[in-house]
């Protein structure tokens, strides 16, 4: 839905007078700070400039959150306010550029397990709301009331649960997605301690490398069964390294089993995509993975690494990924070259999830490696989100062979859970630029 600026400045401009059934006169519409002192630092791109205005007089329902939401990114932005760390059930705040300046949209949504919808005219109450893109950034600008009518509150007392993510240049499936606390009145992230952790400190650490789109998915894009942060022994190199989805969201290293929840916990974030892809393609088998280049002797399942680096950033405290520290001037080697015998320090365990996902099973009995398939026998299937699929299957002339495959088609179905257009597109590199679509 893209909303032009006649419609977005009445939204932003006649608000406070109709919730909750509060006059003007006896409830003041409060003002936010002429600047915005606290900060959230909620990945290497995203900063939330933000400040909270508690209700006056108490219990009036005039408090409001004035935030800014800068993100180095050239696509729609969204903040998000949660019960869960879910999207179902929960409240978000879109902003999407317009093709003008003047143009873009900054409106509530609903949020649903597979998408969003804005919510009726009659709860659009934000106010100084702005979508603006320079030096490389997109900026959103919002104030919002802390407390309204069938939305989750935001407690000034703190504890709050929020989202994060950012997309396309048009609203559509994010292609980044991450969890974060803050407390409206605590100290500004970069006054906060992170324990005896320190930026600049080195670092060496041996385990598994994890996408993090497969961390917030909970399962594995080509194994649903299993549970991303159980059983990363089952995670594909070709859904590590091949699938863009998951190849773009940035990796992290992960750390030992933690006892109390059977789960692998987040040891740090990689700001070297480059460097992981180079060795895990190294280190994997050619073929199920199409970038791998590593003989049959080479796994085609749970990339174990060394990875060395510098503290770049420490996390947020909170407990999703971006409580893990980030590490810059990495470099990336296959367990079997050298390993590393220094255990993270504070690793963020995340719990496993209450719902939506399968039983845990214990990690004395680990589920088998799923089979290799010949996709030129029969149909594959390939999720690509959590809402889209795709069958497909490599049609061999008799005169060639699979290797040489002149002459070969592909035979393709996609599915997806709900009304919308579809499509599949066809890159070398991975981006939209130059690639070829069928929709």
């Amino acid at each position: 839905m893209k909303v032009g600026c006649p419609t977005t400045l009445l939204l932003s401009g006649c608000l406070l007078s109709i919730r909750h059934g509060i006059r003007a006169d006896d409830a003041p519409t409060q003002s936010c700070p002429g600047a915005l002192d606290m900060r959230k630092d909620i990945d290497s791109a995203a900063t939330l400039h933000y400040a909270v205005v508690p209700s006056s007089p108490s219990g009036s329902g005039n408090g409001i959150l004035c935030a800014r939401l800068e993100v180095e990114h050239d696509g729609w932005v969204g903040f998000g306010i949660s019960e869960s760390g879910q999207m179902a059930g929960s409240q978000g705040i879109v902003g999407v550029p317009g093709d003008d300046p003047c143009c873009g949209s900054v409106l509530k949504y609903n949020m649903f397990a597979y998408g969003v919808n804005p919510m009726p005219e009659s709860q659009q109450t934000l106010r100084d709301t702005g979508i603006v893109q320079q030096d490389g950034k997109t900026i959103m600008t919002f104030t919002k009331l802390l407390v309204e009518d069938d939305e989750i509150p935001i407690e000034v007392d703190g504890g709050n649960e929020f989202l994060y993510a950012r997309g396309g240049r048009t609203l559509g499936h994010h292609i980044t997605r991450s969890t974060f606390e803050l407390t409206p009145d605590s100290p500004p992230a970069s006054d906060q301690q992170a324990g005896a952790l320190q930026v600049g400190d080195e670092v060496c650490v041996t385990n598994y490398i994890m996408d993090q789109y497969c961390l917030n998915l909970g399962h594995f894009l080509d194994n649903s069964s299993a549970i991303t942060l159980q059983s990363p022994e089952l995670h594909s190199f070709h859904c590590l390294l091949d699938v863009p989805l998951c190849r773009n969201s940035g990796y992290v290293v992960l750390t030992d089993k933690n006892a109390e929840t059977g789960m692998h916990c987040i040891g740090y974030r990689l700001d070297d995509t480059d460097a992981v892809v180079e060795a895990g393609s190294a280190a994997g088998q050619k073929g199920y993975c199409s970038i791998c280049t590593g003989d049959e002797s080479k796994p085609e399942y749970g990339f174990r690494a060394t990875v060395k680096g510098v503290v770049k950033e420490l996390g947020d405290g909170s407990s999703g990924i971006t409580g893990a520290p980030i590490l810059e001037n990495i470099t990336v080697v296959d367990e079997s070259v050298e390993k590393c015998s220094t255990a993270a320090a504070d690793p963020v365990c995340m719990a496993p999830e209450v719902s939506g996902t399968p039983e845990a099973t214990p990690a004395t009995d680990p589920e088998p490696l799923p089979a290799k398939v010949d996709c030129s026998k029969q149909f594959c299937t390939q999720v690509l989100d959590e809402a889209y699929k795709m069958r497909y299957k490599i049609n061999v002339p008799a005169d060639t062979t699979e290797k040489m495959c002149n002459g070969c088609t592909i035979s393709m179905e996609v599915t997806y859970e709900g009304e919308a257009w579809v499509s599949i597109g066809f890159s070398k590199t991975g981006q939209m630029v130059g690639s070829e679509a069928v929709m």
